[in-house]
């Protein structure tokens, strides 16, 4: 996203007494966070959101998007990931291989536990949250 119009979802968020947004679609994940889900391109159930906080992003992907993630160039300031996947790594020194290794280190159990998690990154515990 770039910074106008960054700017211009805060002022939105702050006029209309909103904490936060959570983007929930596909189309407006990739708007926020440059992120685009092969995983919800193939099935639109897939639980993927960017979450805007004040003055911080977070993406919420299945762990199986974890590689996308680690070698895209997604726009955010935390990855929060969800649901069982097993990597084979044979990299285990690059950078990639490390930043997939946090990444996957303890996802949440559910789409949900993931989203409550990306509000607290961003400094969401209460208030009014916004949904696209």
């Amino acid at each position: 996203m770039y910074p106008h119009q960054a700017e211009r979802l805060q002022a939105e968020l702050e006029r209309g007494g909103f904490a936060a947004l959570v983007a929930a679609t596909p189309a407006n994940v990739a708007y926020v966070t440059g992120f685009q889900s092969l995983v919800a391109a193939v099935d639109p159930a897939t639980e993927i959101y960017a979450v805007v906080g004040p003055g911080e992003t977070a993406l919420v992907v299945p762990t199986m998007e974890a590689l996308a993630v680690a070698e895209g160039d997604a726009d955010t300031n935390h990855v929060v990931c969800h649901g069982r996947f097993h990597y084979a790594e044979t990299d285990g020194t690059s950078e990639r291989a490390t930043r997939l290794r946090r990444l996957i280190a303890e996802p949440a159990a559910r789409g949900a536990d993931a989203l409550a998690a990306a509000l607290a990154l961003v400094g969401v515990r209460s208030g009014r949250v916004g949904l696209d």
